[in-house]
């Protein structure tokens, strides 16, 4: 009995047992005083995982301000994970604990997530603005903390967005294929229903048609997803065309490796047999054949202007209700792409 009455109701020595730490450490943190470096962050992880503060530190909680931060991510792709590894490096420089929620691309999830941040009384909540969210924009300002949002846009809401500009870096990446002499361009397109994937097609054609080209056949234009099976079965509809593209623009990495799996199926190369270009700049793109030239993110920008935001939210400053910064991507070029 007195075993699931723990389960249920977990004390503070539960939290110290699981924190690794003395009963007087979690009793500090509670009452906001300092602790040696580490063990604020233990006694948070070990609250969260046992719910004590549901129940038995509520009242310590109220006195002083949230230590926690929400994050909530689509997927732990390389993007969004070095999104996520650089804001927990920034907060935690500021005495802040991020905890992170992956829905798995299945939006149904997303209450359970603002539940769960409600619950830990995040101070702020960070999210990818993701196709489906405004269904849930209620629930999100009822949660009555700042919302940043990140990579994809969402109306709507008065927030703080730290974006990148898509459609440049879209136009760049493409304009390279063309001064390489490509004419016969298709491209892999994500969800267009997100802000991102629109901004990059509309990128890609306002490039074609800088350079006097008309828009892109509709036979040219494949993928529709963000998953590394819509760049497999992309890619596999544009090279089965009676005259298949010479060069493919990729709107992300994993469309990327997707139509990379299906060359080698074919046993076809880059650039040898099709040029590529792609969105987003990943570790391993330095070695594969001569390179992937690719848009790269600016990782760590976006990391310190999402924490930038957070900061002046929580110091109480006189701030708009929503602001954006939008960063510059850069284009790295390296030996996908074959001149003609």
């Amino acid at each position: 009995m007195t075993k699931l009455a723990s389960q249920k109701n977990p004390t503070i020595l539960d939290v110290a047992e699981k924190a690794k730490v003395a009963v007087g450490t979690v009793s500090r943190y509670l009452n906001g005083q300092s602790l040696r470096s580490g063990n604020s962050e233990k006694v948070a992880i070990a609250i969260a995982d046992l719910g004590f503060r549901r129940s038995n530190a509520a009242a310590e909680l109220r006195r002083t301000k949230s230590k926690f931060v929400g994050f909530i991510l689509p997927m732990f792709d390389e993007f969004h994970t070095d999104v996520l590894a650089h804001v927990i490096q920034d907060l935690r420089e500021h005495g802040y604990i991020v905890l992170p929620y992956s829905h798995g691309n299945q939006k149904l999830h997303l209450p359970d997530a603002l539940s769960y941040f409600s619950e830990h009384r995040v101070a702020a909540l960070i999210t990818s603005g993701d196709t489906g969210y405004e269904k849930h924009a209620a629930a999100l300002r009822a949660l009555k903390i700042p919302l940043i949002l990140y990579s994809n846009e969402l109306q709507g809401l008065d927030v703080d967005r730290v974006l990148v500009n898509d459609r440049a870096a879209a136009i760049g990446a493409t304009r390279h294929l063309i001064e390489m002499g490509h004419r016969r361009i298709a491209v892999l397109t994500g969800n267009m229903a997100d802000s991102t994937a629109q901004s990059r097609f509309a990128g890609f054609c306002e490039a074609l048609a800088q350079d006097g080209q008309p828009p892109p056949a509709p036979n040219r234009i494949a993928g529709g997803g963000w998953l590394q099976h819509h760049g497999y079965l992309g890619t596999k509809a544009l090279l089965d065309l009676p005259e298949p593209p010479t060069a493919i623009f990729s709107s992300n990495y994993m469309l990327t490796l997707g139509a990379f799996q299906v060359l080698r199926e074919m046993g076809l190369s880059v650039p040898e047999n099709v040029s590529f270009v792609t969105f987003g700049d990943i570790a391993h793109y330095p070695f594969y054949g001569g390179g992937v030239t690719a848009v790269q993110f600016p990782i760590q920008s976006i990391a310190n202007s999402i924490t930038e935001h957070f900061i002046s939210r929580h110091q109480g400053k006189d701030l708009p209700l929503s602001r954006t910064i939008s960063h510059d991507c850069s284009l790295i070029i390296r030996g996908s792409v074959r001149r003609i």
